[in-house]
């Protein structure tokens, strides 16, 4: 599936180069947003991996961070090697248990 993949790619490139267009931390408090620390989490990745990691990968975080408890770890953590070893081993996890990738 050639066409598909070449979708996916063109796809992924948008995505990357929306990531400057993000509201900012200040910008989405001021909305009452960012109250939670699901919200928080989920805010902390797209800072974090969104310019770097594969969308795909990105979007499997967020669903970890549904987790409450997996998102009060990940938010207590301090950027850097460590949290970026757990997030992986995380969802390494999480693939293996729903069968993807």
């Amino acid at each position: 599936m050639v066409v598909a993949e070449e979708g996916e790619e063109r796809e992924e490139q948008e995505e990357r180069a929306g990531v400057e267009d993000w509201k900012t931390r200040e910008q989405l408090e001021k909305e009452g947003l960012l109250r939670t620390p699901v919200e928080r989490a989920v805010f902390a990745v797209q800072e974090s991996y969104a310019a770097s990691w594969p969308p795909r990968d990105v979007v499997d975080a967020f669903e970890l961070m549904l987790d409450a408890g997996k998102a009060d770890l990940f938010l207590v953590m301090e950027p850097g090697e460590l949290r970026d070893l757990w997030l992986k081993k995380q969802l390494r996890q999480m693939h293996r248990a729903t069968g993807k990738h």
